[in-house]
């Protein structure tokens, strides 16, 4: 006996397709990327616009679009980079939401040099997303961290995919998340500012990764024993299925061959880092 299941299709929310980083260039483009989600269910992407530092949101923007509008085979919306700040800055998200239909924008305080922003960035990006009802999205790693461990790996001979966990350990990646929930929970309405019960409150729902995705009001900790988590912070956090597969996994002993499969890097691509 057959039975015949009927579901809806999958949404992936996080895709790089034709993205240039670091020397590198992901393997599909948003022909190939979107041909193989339909294939496998996948009927809706969300791709990820990231802005060069001080390029304009409103231009990447219309470049991603150009990109993958004529190839798409399937629907697909963008997540807009944050990779620094100014008033103008500030203006076009405001623009991107009201015109174009973003609501989620992206801060990475790793990439030194490349996307990473400081923590006075990192809160003025988490205050215009409250304004705006948009989600904000960060790469919670330690940036300066990685920077200088990936300086010292390369110095020492190590230049393989085994190089990405090392540059990374697991407290670089729980200092920043705290970091993050501990900038995010300062944006909230002051306890003496008087609350009008007509007046809709906007709540800002920050998502964290990696490993961790994660999402709450106001403020969020991943479920990390290292994490200092202080009043009023809640430690919710769920782990990316390769980061949990992969961690647990006895298949591949070797750890360069294990490293090779959880890295990103596109196959065949030039890295100028780990990432």
């Amino acid at each position: 006996m057959y039975i015949k299941c009927k579901i809806t299709g999958g949404i992936d929310p996080h895709t790089h397709l034709e993205l240039e980083f670091m020397g590198a260039v992901s393997v599909d483009d948003f022909y190939q990327g979107t041909k193989a989600a339909i294939a496998g269910g996948t009927t809706m992407i969300i791709d990820f616009v990231l802005p060069n530092k001080g390029e304009s949101l409103i231009d990447a923007y219309h470049k991603w679009r150009t990109r993958a509008t004529n190839k798409v085979c399937c629907d697909y919306a963008l997540h807009i980079g944050v990779t620094s700040w100014s008033d103008e800055v500030k203006k076009e998200m405001e623009e991107l939401c009201k015109l174009h239909g973003v609501n989620s924008f992206k801060m990475f305080m790793a990439y030194k040099g490349v996307f990473m922003v400081t923590d006075s960035e990192l809160y003025n990006s988490f205050e215009a997303c409250k304004e705006l009802g948009a989600i904000p999205m960060v790469h919670a790693e330690n940036g300066d961290i990685v920077f200088e461990n990936t300086k010292r790996l390369l110095k020492s001979g190590i230049n393989g995919p085994d190089g990405h966990g090392l540059s990374r350990p697991e407290e670089v990646e729980a200092e920043a998340v705290n970091r993050a929930c501990t900038l995010s929970n300062q944006i909230k309405v002051s306890e003496k500012e008087p609350i009008d019960e007509r007046k809709e409150t906007k709540e800002l729902k920050l998502q964290i990764s990696p490993p961790s995705s994660v999402t709450s009001d106001v403020s969020v900790c991943t479920k990390s024993p290292m994490i200092h988590t202080g009043k009023g912070m809640r430690m919710e956090g769920q782990r990316d299925l390769q980061s949990s597969t992969f961690s647990i996994s006895s298949e591949f002993n070797d750890p360069v061959k294990k490293s090779s499969i959880r890295v990103r890097n596109p196959p065949g691509g030039q890295s100028l880092g780990f990432w």
